[in-house]
């Protein structure tokens, strides 16, 4: 059970990028570290725990995002949301939907990024 408020940061780490050096494990690291640090403090004012929901555009997930999801399986079973053998497989389920909608979002992003270059008018 969730004793503390629950807020989520979710990130789209472009590991697609040629001018990347890192790998995803290191750049999924890389993203969580920075987000812990940099909400930290607001993390603790506000009685808060700030999950950095890393996904990558490969669609990784971070360990804070994969931890997330376990916890979440295990309050939906605690409240009877999720019935296993008769709902689908929480884990790879919630994983696919999220890495969809990460790469439906990255893909809008990209079009709107092309559209306001003016290079979108041009194709």
């Amino acid at each position: 059970q969730w004793e503390e408020h629950l807020a989520i940061d979710v990130s789209v780490a472009n590991t697609l990028s040629a001018h990347r050096q890192d790998s995803q494990e290191k750049e999924i690291k890389k993203r969580e570290r920075s987000k812990h640090t940099k909400y930290y403090d607001l993390g603790r004012a506000e009685d808060a725990v700030i999950v950095p929901a890393v996904v990558t555009s490969y669609g990784a997930l971070g360990s804070d995002f994969k931890t997330l999801i376990n916890k979440t399986k295990k309050e939906a079973l605690r409240r009877g949301r999720y019935v296993p053998g008769l709902d689908p497989d929480f884990i790879p389920y919630w994983t696919q939907n999220i890495v969809c909608t990460a790469v439906k979002f990255l893909s809008l992003a990209a079009k709107r990024a092309v559209t306001h270059s003016g290079v979108w008018q041009k194709l």
